[in-house]
């Protein structure tokens, strides 16, 4: 028998599975609008040089394109809990042509990470939907 968590857990992907194509699709719609927090948010990050990256709750991976476009000798690595996501976001490196970018499936709540593997990451929209938001911030 599924315990509660994990059942939870499980409608909260498939939510988002199901959710991504239509998030993906009005957030390019809205690009503009928001187009100055990315920046700011980016540049706040900045510089990227030579920079381990991860972007969690990457979404389609706006923020995690942008920064791999900004600075090739960085490595960013993008992680969601939606595999629909991961794929959009895998779609549009490989478009974009970003060689130093990695897109899987991850859950904030459980870092496939070694510790100190990043000197830099980005969480942009994702914790104030969480329910454990000590425990992601803690992982």
């Amino acid at each position: 028998m599924k315990s509660l968590k994990s059942h939870n857990r499980s409608s909260v992907t498939s939510f988002y599975d199901l959710l991504a194509p239509v998030y993906a699709y009005l957030r390019d719609r809205g690009h503009q609008r928001d187009h100055s927090h990315k920046d700011l948010l980016i540049q706040r990050l900045s510089p990227f040089s030579d920079d381990r990256v991860l972007d969690v709750g990457t979404g389609p991976g706006i923020y995690a394109l942008d920064i791999a476009q900004m600075e090739p000798s960085s490595r960013v690595h993008g992680i969601d809990i939606s595999k629909t996501f991961i794929s959009i976001a895998k779609e549009r490196a490989t478009g974009a042509g970003a060689k130093n970018i990695n897109f899987a499936v991850g859950d904030i709540n459980n870092l496939d990470f070694k510790d100190g593997c990043f000197n830099k990451i980005i969480c942009a929209g994702v914790i104030s939907v969480l329910s454990d938001r000590a425990g992601a911030l803690s992982e």
